[in-house]
């Protein structure tokens, strides 16, 4: 299979079971910021490969959340109701999941009584990155349904979608924070008075 079909050549794509659209459309862009997401997520996945023995659990939560991710974007990318059977189903498992182990993580780490700059170690750095990147894909994701008028009613999945995502960030920035912890760096907290 060529990894290239010169059919993308004029600015436009094809959603899945879906009509041809440009590739400025927001629809392109949200499972396109999903994308990017999930290569940073790879990267800290790299960056805690160092430190497996500390890390093994959220390495393989990061794994799940590749996978999950990709389940996401093909949501995204679907563009006929009829085509989302044959795409993996979203799931609010998924986020409570998130929950239980941002749980895990906050019980053993210090009251946070100040706001924290990102910093310390490459890894914890990494988190910052990936939470960022979280909250541009669930803003876009919002965008998105929002110019399409598509309904966000209590079960439905582009619901679990942004709850997923919205969860996902705040696992991102519990973990850089844990990560530091771990590797005995210390936290940088917003000095508010240093520029006057």
């Amino acid at each position: 299979m060529k990894i290239y079909t010169k059919q993308g050549d004029q600015g436009k794509t094809q959603l899945f079971g879906g009509p041809k659209i440009s590739k400025s459309d927001c629809n392109i862009e949200a499972y396109g910021q999903i994308d990017e997401l999930n290569v940073f997520v790879g990267r800290l996945i790299t960056s805690l490969s160092d430190y497996k023995i500390h890390f093994f659990s959220q390495i393989e939560l990061l794994t799940r959340t590749q996978n999950y991710l990709f389940n996401i974007g093909s949501h995204l990318s679907c563009g006929d109701e009829g085509f989302r059977d044959k795409i993996p189903i979203l799931s609010s498992s998924e986020t409570l999941n998130l929950e239980n182990q941002i749980d895990e993580m906050t019980e053993v780490l210090p009251q946070l009584k100040e706001f924290i700059l990102p910093g310390g170690s490459v890894s914890a750095n990494d988190a910052h990155t990936c939470r960022v990147f979280c909250r541009r894909a669930e803003r876009t994701a919002m965008a998105f349904f929002e110019e399409r008028n598509i309904n966000l009613d209590h079960e439905s999945h582009f619901l679990i979608m942004l709850q997923y995502l919205n969860r996902l960030s705040d696992y991102f920035f519990t973990l850089a924070r844990f990560i530091n912890f771990k590797l005995s760096h210390p936290e940088t907290t917003w000095n508010k008075n240093l520029l006057t």
